[in-house]
Order: C-alpha cells, then sequence, then structure tokens
C-alpha cells in the first residue's frame, strides 16, 4: 500500500512539468518559468529591455506574483509566485497577462525548468523591472557601433571625435527605447529612420553639411545583417507586449 501511495505521489507530481522530488522546498514550487519572445534584434545575444519591461510590470501588479524577471538571453521570464496563491490564480493571472500584451509564451517544463532554476538562483543575470534599462542601454550602444563604422569609412571624421560622436548616437536610442509612446512603434521602421535624420545632422556638425552618409546608407547598415532596426525582422517580437 505504501508503494502504491508514494508511485502515485511521483506521478502526480511529475504532471506538473516541474522536476519535483521528495525533497524538493516549497521556494521552488513558488517558481515558474516561461519561454518568451525578448531577444534583441540589434544584439541577439541579449534581451530586449524596451519589449519586456511593460510585460514585467504588468505581471508584478497582479496580486499572485510577487516578482517578474527576465533573463539576460531574452528568452524566458521568471515568475515568482505569492506563497498563499492557489494554482488556479496563478494560471489565471499568468493568462490573463500574456493575453492582454500579446505575448506568445509557454511553460518552462522539466530539465529546462531545472536549467532555469539553477541560474536564477543567483540572479546574477537576471533583470527585473527598471533593471532592464541595462539591457536597452547596451542595445542602443550596439547600434551606434554599427552606424559608426560606416561614418568612419565614409567621412573624415575625426578620431578624437568618434567616442563623442558614438556616446551622442548611443544617447539617441537609448533615450527612445525608454521613453517611447506605444510598443508599436519598436517595429515602425519610419521612427527609426527619423532618428538616422537626426545623426544625420548631428554628424554634420563634425564632417561638415553634405559630407555625412546618406539616409539610405545608413539604414542598410541598420537594417542589413541583424535586422537591428528592420520593421519585418522584429515584427513578431515588437508585437509581443503591444
Amino acid at each position: 500500500m505504501k508503494l502504491i501511495l508514494s508511485i502515485t505521489l511521483l506521478s502526480a507530481m511529475n504532471l506538473t512539468g516541474i522536476n519535483f522530488d521528495l525533497q524538493q522546498t516549497k521556494e521552488k514550487a513558488d517558481i515558474s518559468f516561461y519561454r518568451v519572445p525578448f531577444v534583441c534584434n540589434a544584439a541577439p545575444s541579449i534581451g530586449c529591455g524596451s519589449r519586456s519591461k511593460p510585460v514585467l510590470f504588468a505581471l508584478e501588479k497582479s496580486d499572485v506574483i510577487s516578482e517578474a524577471w527576465l533573463n539576460r538571453e531574452g528568452n524566458v521570464i521568471a515568475v515568482v509566485w505569492t506563497v498563499e496563491s492557489s494554482l488556479k490564480a496563478r494560471e489565471a493571472a499568468i493568462v490573463s497577462v500574456f493575453k492582454e500584451k500579446k505575448v506568445n509564451a509557454s511553460k518552462l517544463m522539466m530539465d529546462d525548468f531545472a536549467t532555469n532554476l539553477d541560474s536564477f538562483s543567483s540572479k546574477n543575470e537576471w533583470y527585473r523591472g527598471d533593471d532592464v534599462d541595462a539591457l536597452s542601454k547596451e542595445e542602443a550602444g550596439i547600434i551606434a557601433d554599427q552606424l559608426m563604422q560606416a561614418i568612419i569609412v565614409k567621412t573624415n571624421l575625426k578620431e578624437s571625435d568618434q567616442e563623442i560622436f558614438k556616446n551622442e548616437i548611443q544617447d539617441i536610442f537609448y533615450e527612445f527605447f525608454l521613453n517611447f509612446e506605444s510598443l508599436d512603434q519598436l517595429a515602425d521602421s519610419n521612427v527609426y529612420k527619423d532618428k538616422l535624420e537626426a545623426i544625420i545632422k548631428l554628424g554634420e556638425q563634425y564632417v561638415g553639411v553634405g559630407n555625412m552618409p546618406s539616409l539610405d546608407e545608413l539604414w542598410e547598415v541598420c537594417s542589413g545583417g541583424t535586422g537591428s532596426c528592420e520593421h519585418e525582422s522584429c515584427k513578431s517580437s515588437c508585437e509581443a507586449g503591444t
């Protein structure tokens, strides 16, 4: 009878999709991980702070969620549940937020759960709320690096001005990522082209009027290869969280 009871209990725990064992703590049971489409287009190795931030804040507004975190890669959100919340309330909350924000997410189970739990225990590369702004700044810096390479090749920009101008370009995109009016703008090529126009005018202060690369040339740099500013390539992840 005891053997049957033990087998039944283990089977029930395995159905949750979590690598439970008989010694697993309540703390582990109060954490869930979800695969999400928040990989940064300009830098595929990091998450997109501007797209994920509204979702993280929306999750933490729920009465049954105490914390919501994004991993550095931008492909997993960790949800820390309130201890007293029921499984039914948790499921309802997560479905509601992801549906409202149009996030195509799936719950991680078994080995994927265990791997992320091990990473999450230190939180060294996990970001909560406003912390994802650091990812946005990093993304803006990568875009600035890409554009500067083309500008240096096409102009006589002084070496002493290169770092200054690059930082100004980074600031333009970083400010945009922090202060966009709607997530639709992150998938709007016209918005990025407006930023490039501003960069051209700014650059002319260093290299003279008419001596900056054209809008089309900068757009090619921005949209080619990584697709960092290209509308269609980022449409699916930009739409997540609208």
